[in-house]
């Protein structure tokens, strides 16, 4: 752990919104309302828009990834709303939800892909010709299907079954793609494919385990390794030094660190509950390298999820500039190559597609005004 010293030092101010009062609504998610799309020819009514760079001119980009995100990040504040913001915020999730549909797997599976399925394949939407090419069609992957599941009420069973279809994957040839100390290991996979090679992504794995978690479903051996591998991961420091390598989709050690710290919120589990005081080690560390405030609104939401009282202030016009060059999720065609080339153009980004969402940005700091603020109320 941290001196306490640095702890009160990064913990000397706090600086909140107005509160609303019980007939106002947080402008914040006002703002997620109007972003979210209707009659619009490019995105279905409710989606939650994003964009996509890399390769040429900033692309919108239609996939379901940032909508369920926005979902599941909005149920998980539901609570903390009042009735005017959770009438707004279900409208929102009401709105959102009936698109995964057209995400579905391709054969009536359970999975869901990154870009729409139904009623006909768009990858890379808004490249003409590529986006009807079948090469570019993506499997179903495990990230995509955990947090679409994530927000659904569906019963026991289905869960079941959507966990025993990740599993199935890890029945499958070792993954030449991730460090050699773990390409053995039965872990979960990130895609449902037959003859895509695979990968490992750290991040992806706390999704996973945050689906189990959440739905309480049984664990598995498969569990119980892929949490030994996170913990392998932490005590090597490789979130901290080889980011790019054990999440070829995230890439960041502050996105790493929230995905952790999201999971070990949910999941009272022994040998996960161990990782917690490094983890805020970590993200206290973090939280003073970094000079970028989109970063410190997530390093910050951690430490309120862990139990942490940072405080904080946000340079909001440094904000608005940093949410514009903020890439959350990095579509890779090299993350699936041997770790031999992957090291070799760990520096290179030129390949990468670089995902982000205004709206998604949004839901990040209205969660942090709302933890920081549940928070201080529970200190009373």
């Amino acid at each position: 752990m941290l001196a306490p010293r640095l702890r009160h030092s990064l913990a000397v101010v706090f600086l909140f919104a107005v509160l609303p009062t019980a007939a106002q609504v947080n402008p914040l998610l006002e703002r997620i309302a109007e972003l979210q799309s209707k009659d619009n020819p490019f995105y279905r009514d409710g989606m939650i828009p994003s964009l996509r760079r890399g390769g040429g001119k900033p692309r919108e980009d239609n996939n379901i990834f940032f909508t369920a995100l926005t979902v599941y990040t909005l149920q998980s504040l539901r609570y903390n709303f009042n009735p005017e913001e959770q009438l707004l915020a279900d409208s929102i999730i009401r709105k959102a939800k009936q698109n995964y549909p057209h995400y579905g797997n391709r054969n009536g599976e359970l999975s869901y892909n990154f870009w729409q399925v139904h009623p006909f394949e768009q990858p890379l939407p808004n490249r003409k010709l590529w986006s009807k090419m079948k090469k570019f069609r993506l499997p179903d992957d495990l990230d995509d299907t955990s947090l679409i599941y994530l927000t659904l009420s569906t019963p026991d069973s289905i869960n079941r079954r959507v966990k025993q279809m990740m599993e199935a994957q890890i029945d499958r040839e070792p993954v030449r793609s991730t460090l050699p100390e773990y390409q053995e290991l039965p872990v979960y996979r990130t895609w449902f494919a037959d003859k895509m090679k695979q990968d490992v992504d750290i991040c992806v794995l706390a999704n996973v385990l945050l689906f189990v978690f959440e739905k309480e479903l049984p664990m598995s051996e498969a569990d119980r390794q892929t949490i030994s591998l996170i913990s392998r991961m932490l005590k090597a420091r490789q979130h901290m030094t080889q980011a790019k390598l054990i999440s070829p989709h995230y890439q960041q050690t502050s996105i790493i660190l929230y995905h952790l710290s999201r999971l070990l919120a949910i999941a009272n589990h022994p040998p996960l509950n161990e990782l917690k005081e490094p983890l805020i080690s970590d993200l206290y560390r973090q939280l003073q390298r970094s000079d970028d405030q989109m970063e410190k609104v997530i390093l910050l939401s951690s430490l309120y999820r862990l139990g942490e009282q940072p405080g904080y202030v946000l340079d909001e016009q440094q904000l608005t500039q940093d949410v514009e060059a903020f890439d959350w999720f990095i579509g890779s065609p090299v993350s699936v190559k041997h770790i031999w080339i992957r090291r070799r153009l760990v520096r290179s980004s030129w390949l990468d597609a670089r995902h982000s969402s205004q709206a998604y940005y949004l839901a990040l700091q209205l969660e942090l005004e709302l933890l920081s603020r549940t928070h201080t109320r529970s200190l009373r």
